[in-house]
């Protein structure tokens, strides 16, 4: 992968409105918007809420350079405790039945999902559940 990577704090990598909302700027895709915060990003929900320290990272990487977007990665922000997450992927703003569970752990890379910009659409993932693993 080239490139510096954006990171997207929060729960759900979406559609440039929300994106421009949170301070970012609107690029050639509304997924590939520039950082909404930097390297080590504090979550602005209670610390008991492991949604919270889920982030979506944008990267860049050839093959969807090609198709005009970013690599999408999911990573855990929290310091010490290893979050579960279920993801519901989106195409053209529609959910398309594909659900995904994974093991973020602290200080681990993120987890590859798929580039932000596939056909002729835009493609991103929403959290619906996340939980502290003990």
């Amino acid at each position: 992968m080239v490139g510096r990577a954006a990171v997207c704090a929060g729960l759900v990598l979406m559609a440039a409105p929300v994106l421009a909302a949170a301070g970012a700027t609107a690029a050639a895709h509304p997924a590939d918007a520039a950082p909404l915060a930097s390297g080590d990003a504090r979550p602005a929900a209670a610390s008991d809420d492991p949604a919270a320290y889920v982030q979506f990272v944008l990267e860049d990487d050839s093959d969807c350079l090609m198709r005009e977007g970013k690599h999408v990665l999911v990573r855990s922000a929290h310091p010490s405790r290893t979050i579960r997450v279920w993801l519901d992927r989106y195409y053209r703003n529609r959910g398309t039945g594909d659900r995904s569970r994974s093991d973020l752990r602290p200080g681990a890379e993120g987890e590859a999902l798929g580039c932000s910009h596939i056909g002729d659409g835009d493609q991103e993932w929403r959290v619906v559940r996340a939980q502290f693993l003990e």
